[in-house]
């Protein structure tokens, strides 16, 4: 799936089933899409963000969509399909003597599962299925999340549809900014979890000095050296932190506390996943060593999809 393989229809059933377990909310992410992308991030972050960049779709045009878009929020409830919310890029509005039209580019939008596409230009929100006349999908080359198929929508003289939504641009930000910083920090929270374990599984198991000490068990793991206990110990403390936070966060509005709040949670995950030193993906990699590069293990997946969290979302710099 990392390398681009195309998910296989029994795969595809069984992420939509998962989407059907989250119902719609408000603005606060329930609890089981807490649960779900934990989990999901523990096995392929790049789809768990794709079963992510859905839920937030399906919520937006829930709350904001009104009546214009009730019958495709109904479909995506029941989780037969699947849409991805474009975010970053800019699409404008062009008029001329053959109608409105839609020229520009939406950048990083994950496109593995997505038969629709919610973006937002403008003031109007809009849905434009996959198959939409000179929307144009060209694959992005990025060095993470690759298994949801990131990629560029292209508007190259889109009609604008005549189903469509004026709709506060400040209050959808918010509600984008909220929603996809728990989300992340959910996702942050599986592959952090894995890693702590594995981990420490490779440090109390390797032994990479032979009969250099012993204790009284007679092991002579590399878990005994202090700067190896001092790494675990910072991927624990992080996890922590995060999964704590992560647990402790709910939204009943979008003020600006809530937002601050939502916030301060996507930068602990973005540093706790960007693979600096002192994060839970170099700690890793650096307990590992040189077998951490190895690509038939799951590690190298985890370091790249861990460092677009920066980026993701509201980027940490802004």
């Amino acid at each position: 799936i990392d390398g681009g393989t195309p998910l296989e229809p029994a795969q595809v059933e069984a992420l939509k089933s998962l989407s059907r377990m989250v119902k719609a909310t408000g603005l606060a992410p329930a609890a089981e899409r807490k649960v779900i992308l934990t989990e999901l991030g523990q096995r392929i972050p790049s789809l768990a963000y794709a079963i992510a960049s859905h839920f937030c779709a399906r919520d937006i045009l829930r709350v904001l969509g009104g009546a214009a878009f009730e019958d495709l929020v109904a479909r995506l409830a029941r989780g037969n399909e699947i849409a991805a919310f474009a975010w970053d890029g800019i699409v404008e509005v062009d008029r001329d003597d053959e109608g409105i039209r839609l020229r520009g580019q939406k950048i990083f939008v994950p496109t593995a599962l997505a038969q629709w596409f919610v973006v937002l230009v403008d003031d109007q929100l809009i849905v434009l299925p996959r198959e939409t006349r000179g929307l144009r999908i060209e694959p992005l080359g990025t060095i993470g999340m690759r298994g949801s198929a990131p990629a560029t929508l292209v508007f190259d003289n889109v009609d604008l549809p005549a189903t469509r939504r004026r709709v506060d641009k400040d209050q959808l930000e918010r509600l984008w900014a909220v929603q996809s910083a728990v989300d992340l920090a959910a996702i942050g929270c599986g592959m952090a979890e894995r890693l702590e374990a594995r981990a420490i599984e490779h440090a109390t198991a390797r032994v990479q000095f032979p009969g250099l000490f012993l204790d009284d068990e007679f092991r002579e793991s590399i878990g005994k050296f202090g700067a190896v206990k001092k790494m675990l110990a910072q991927i624990g403390a992080r996890r922590y932190v995060l999964e704590t936070l992560l647990h402790q966060f709910s939204a009943g509005d979008l003020s600006d506390e809530t937002c601050r709040r939502a916030l301060e949670l996507k930068i602990v995950a973005a540093d706790a996943m960007n693979g600096h030193p002192g994060s839970i993906t170099y700690n890793t990699t650096q307990i590992f060593g040189g077998t951490g590069y190895a690509e038939e293990d799951f590690l190298p997946m985890f370091y790249r999809d861990g460092s677009t969290f920066l980026t993701l979302g509201v980027p940490n710099a802004e």
